[in-house]
């Protein structure tokens, strides 16, 4: 069974590798780098579990940085004060990396661990002096963190910050990936036409040279944009893609380009869940739809332009007819989507409502009889979006959706649905020509009667006037607290004598 996907605070590796920068910046040089790397892995630990590299490299980083700030300071730190920070971060850095490695149901020796793990033996001499005996020297903690730091650079960072991230692919990379895809496509075309162990053969020799220049860092800035060119996954003839009448992926496309989706998948733990996010990161709103359209149909062609292909509606509806492909097969006992990935799509969708998320979006409550209830309120309130944007769409908007309009709508909406009440119960009929606050009640006095008996009473315009909310008629603030029973039957004898 695959391992299921790291997840990591950090957005993309590049931010993982400007952190790094900034936190081995020079802190003489330039300060406010390593403050900026400081405040990110702060940021990240609001996120998510952050590695213990990371937190002990902030450590050590923001310690040393407070040490030069404090020179400057109004009454700088003590060498006492100087030397417990420096044991404490350094009694810390130990425990947190060896307790990670505390697996057995006996706790094993500090030494032992710190042998396994490479960690210099004097880091738990120093911890066990700073815990149990003096302290050591200043200059003893100093030297001590800089060498973690540097231990953390040797064994943590460049593990993690591999050559592959450090520079974008090449574009001879891309040009041999691309004939690689062209390759294969042509190699499986072939084998599905004739059935020929040869062209299954070149199929897989294809597949295991593409493999070669891939790695899991890189797949979402190569492979995956290659595929979602026009021609790949989304046919480049028109009318091999979904159509209004056939919502669905062709099976000759699944055939022909299942088998590489699921090489990959196998490969890399972390390709479906790139390949999804990216289906949904093209059907975003604000590049979907040109809003100066007079129509949002989602089957009208897009004039010819140089990024048109991408935006036209018949390549956005191939990749959601994909990811409805990929939900609806969740259930079989071959399907490589997992419930992660699942609540992935859920997440993205929801983050872009339009009308090819809603249609995603459907299918996933399909699929979950919890969603069929918890995503009504989504549900309605895209469907309002859609509503807002076909009002509009003769006016070009480039902030996207206008989520205040929907919302003030709404209440008008609402205020009026309760003005027709209001006059239903009155007995007044309806008068839905004229907007609300300009209707006039020509017979308020028969209705004034009708109500009067029940204690409410429908004042005309000119007797109306605003109060503060809880006072009577008149402005006067009314009497909450509560009567004695003893004066109340007092008060009541009273009414009686007075009333006879």
């Amino acid at each position: 069974m695959r391992s299921q996907p790291r997840i990591v605070p950090w957005a993309t590796n590049e931010e993982f590798l400007q952190v790094f920068h900034w936190l081995y910046a020079d802190i003489d040089q330039d300060p406010a780098s390593v403050q900026r790397g400081i405040d990110r892995v702060l940021a990240w630990n609001c996120r998510g579990r952050v590695p213990i590299a990371v937190k002990a490299t902030m450590d050590l980083v923001e310690l040393q940085l407070r040490e030069r700030k404090q020179v400057a300071a109004a009454v700088p730190l003590s060498q006492n004060e100087l030397q417990l920070l420096y044991g404490c971060v350094m009694t810390r850095f130990v425990n947190i990396l060896e307790d990670s490695q505390q697996k057995g149901y006996f706790a094993r020796s500090l030494y032992v661990i710190a042998q396994q793990i490479g960690l210099p033996l004097h880091f738990v001499q120093i911890r066990h002096a700073a815990t149990h005996e003096d302290l050591p020297s200043l200059t003893v903690l100093r030297r001590a963190s800089r060498q973690a730091l540097q231990w953390l650079y040797n064994t943590y960072w460049c593990a993690q910050i591999k050559p592959d991230t450090l520079h974008t692919v090449s574009a001879a990379t891309m040009d041999e990936i691309t004939a690689h895809l062209a390759q294969y496509k042509a190699d499986r075309k072939t084998y599905l036409r004739a059935k020929e162990s040869t062209a299954h053969r070149a199929t897989v020799a294809t597949m295991r040279k593409l493999l070669k220049l891939l790695t899991a860092d890189t797949i979402q800035d190569s492979v995956i944009p290659i595929l979602l060119r026009p021609g790949n996954l989304v046919p480049a003839s028109k009318k091999k893609r979904p159509s209004a009448e056939e919502l669905a992926i062709s099976p000759v496309v699944t055939l022909l380009w299942m088998p590489l989706l699921q090489f990959l998948d196998s490969e890399f733990d972390n390709f479906l869940p790139e390949l999804l996010s990216a289906m949904i990161a093209r059907l975003d709103a604000t590049d979907a739809f040109d809003m100066r359209l007079p129509s949002l149909n989602p089957f009208e062609e897009l004039p010819e332009e140089s990024d048109a292909q991408f935006k036209q509606p018949s390549y956005l509806m191939t990749l959601t007819c994909w990811l409805i492909f990929f939900i609806s097969n969740s259930n079989t006992e071959e399907s490589m989507v997992t419930q992660m990935i699942l609540d992935l799509v859920l997440e993205e969708c929801l983050r872009r409502p339009n009308a090819y998320t809603q249609s995603i979006l459907k299918v996933l409550m399909q699929q979950d009889e919890e969603l069929k209830t918890s995503l009504v309120p989504f549900m309605q309130f895209i469907g309002r979006v859609q509503q807002l944007q076909n009002g509009h769409a003769a006016t070009p908007s480039a902030e996207g959706v206008d989520v205040e309009a929907i919302l003030v709508k709404d209440n008008d909406d609402a205020l009026k649905k309760q003005f027709r009440e209001l006059r239903a119960k009155l007995g007044l009929e309806p008068d839905y020509s004229q907007p609300v606050g300009t209707e006039v009640v020509s017979d308020a006095s028969e209705a004034m009667q009708d109500v009067e008996s029940g204690g409410w009473r429908l004042c005309s315009e000119e007797e109306w006037s605003s109060c503060p909310i809880g006072c009577l008629p008149g402005g006067k603030v009314p009497d909450l607290d509560l009567t004695p029973p003893s004066m109340a039957i007092q008060d009541m004898d009273i009414d009686l004598v007075v009333a006879s």
